[in-house]
């Protein structure tokens, strides 16, 4: 479990395995009581042809799961042509994401 920061939001990313350890799962409509003062519970999802690269933050992630998300507020998304919210990264997030994650 990483604290860090995406613009001006602090978040804690971990990876799935870890989540799962503690509790916390990234389900529609399930508030994260495992770790105090993030309730806010989002999923991170890697690219189709990358499992190192992730790629968005959506509120649920079955498939292509790099980790999960924690905030303590909702995060602003955008709803796409299916109606799914989501937050494509930027190449900087990206970067903060990874190295959050011990990546680079």
């Amino acid at each position: 479990m990483k604290h860090t920061q995406l613009g001006s939001i602090p978040v804690i990313v971990m990876p799935a395995t870890e989540a799962r350890q503690l509790g916390v799962f990234d389900t529609p409509n399930d508030a994260n009581s495992a770790v105090p003062n993030y309730p806010q519970v989002y999923g991170i999802r890697h690219a189709d042809d990358d499992w190192s690269l992730p790629r968005s933050i959506e509120r649920s992630v079955i498939v292509n799961r790099y980790g999960i998300l924690l905030t303590a507020q909702p995060l602003p998304m955008e709803v796409d042509g299916s109606g799914i919210g989501l937050i494509e990264l930027t190449d900087a997030e990206i970067d903060i994401i990874q190295t959050a994650m011990g990546e680079r």
